[in-house]
């Protein structure tokens, strides 16, 4: 009897030693799906369906005078899809009719029929410049104006050359043009912004100079970024309550998709959307598109900093340009490795967050289970 309680002891026994053992080699497997190298929601590109290998589209940055006209093409270098014809539109109309100076961001979408791609370029828009021909008419006049006079001096009195010669001296006009600059830095999460101010000007003949225009243009230094998630929270903390209704307008997108292959909806939880706009946020004030956060470290950090629990899996998809949830929806269902992280049949929660900067459109998806 004692023997076979023993025997009965050692087999339950081995079953627990094996589960946890099998445990733990799925924690193992699961954590090592986190890695750069082999996580399907990493990129390599900065736009979200690098995967398709459909469309190239090349933008060139164009420069103009203003009020001059401009087409989309212009801004075309080169748009190649396979056996298919490139449909180009802006993602924002508003891009067809800039007219004042200054340096605007351009996002253009190429199509196909399943697949599309935006890519982004600039317009710089400068001043015109006067072209005045008054200083020579005027040279010209007074030139005709002093032979004039030099002919009747020859057979009038000297007090007239005298006149005349005090009439010109009082004559004001153009002798050139010059321009001044003046920069302002400021700062946001150790970005330097620097706007560019340049100041237009009529020199006279008498050395006055007269303003006649200015413009403005702003630069960005994101080398100098240096913001931590703490200083971030706040503000995505914002930007989470300004955008609830669009950040739920993607988790239905998300849910659909999975509902489409027979799985259950995700909960979408606002610590999480706070984390993702953090990261949409860092990445948009860094200008570093990317899985890894600007200090150097895996983007799933971002859990750890906000004390986020990852109990099983952690997935993150991110995106850029697109300017709907339903149109960032569409490009991840497009993008195979960002697809099956929506789908993941071991993600119940999500966090979406969504980050304007400097007008580009920067989407974070951050799935744990």
């Amino acid at each position: 009897m004692k023997k076979k309680k023993k025997i009965i002891f050692i087999v339950i026994l081995s079953i627990i030693l094996l589960t946890l053992i099998g445990g733990l080699i799925y924690l193992n497997h699961d954590k090592s799906d986190k890695n750069n190298k082999v996580n399907p929601s990493k990129v390599t590109d900065n736009k979200i369906n690098n995967t398709s290998k459909k469309i190239n589209l090349k933008l060139k940055k164009l420069e103009i005078q203003e009020n001059d006209t401009y087409k989309l093409e212009d801004f075309i270098e080169s748009c190649e899809i396979d056996n298919q014809e490139c449909q180009l539109e802006y993602t924002n109309q508003e891009y067809a009719a800039y007219s004042k100076v200054g340096s605007y961001t351009i996002f253009i979408k190429a199509k196909s029929s399943d697949s599309e791609v935006i890519e982004k370029t600039t317009l710089e828009i400068k001043a015109k410049e006067e072209k005045s021909d008054n200083s020579d008419n005027k040279e010209n006049k007074e030139n005709k104006e002093n032979n004039s006079n030099n002919k009747e001096n020859n057979s009038n009195n000297t007090v007239n050359d005298n006149t005349n010669n005090t009439s010109n001296s009082n004559s004001l006009y153009v002798v050139d043009h010059t321009t001044e600059e003046k920069r302002n830095n400021t700062y946001k999460y150790g970005t330097t912004i620097t706007t560019i101010t340049t100041y237009y000007y009529d020199v006279y003949n008498d050395g006055s100079k007269k303003k006649t225009n200015e413009t403005s243009r702003v630069e960005y230094n994101y080398n100098t970024f240096n913001a931590t998630s703490n200083d971030l929270k706040q503000e995505a903390t914002d930007l989470v309550n300004t955008y609830w209704d669009t950040l739920n307008a993607v988790l239905n997108n998300v849910n659909s998709y999975r509902n489409e292959v027979g799985l259950g909806n995700l909960e979408m939880v606002r610590d999480l959307c706070i984390a993702a706009t953090i990261r949409s946020l860092e990445m948009g004030w860094s200008n570093n598109f990317s899985h890894t956060r600007p200090n150097g470290s895996d983007c799933y950090t971002i859990l750890s900093d906000l004390n986020i629990p990852m109990y099983g899996m952690a997935a993150e998809n991110i995106a850029y340009g697109y300017t709907s949830a339903d149109s960032v929806s569409l490009g991840w269902k497009n993008s195979p490795g960002h697809y099956s992280n929506m789908i993941n049949s071991s993600a119940n929660k999500i966090g979406i967050g969504l980050a304007i900067v400097n007008g580009s459109y920067y989407w974070t998806q951050v799935f744990t289970g």
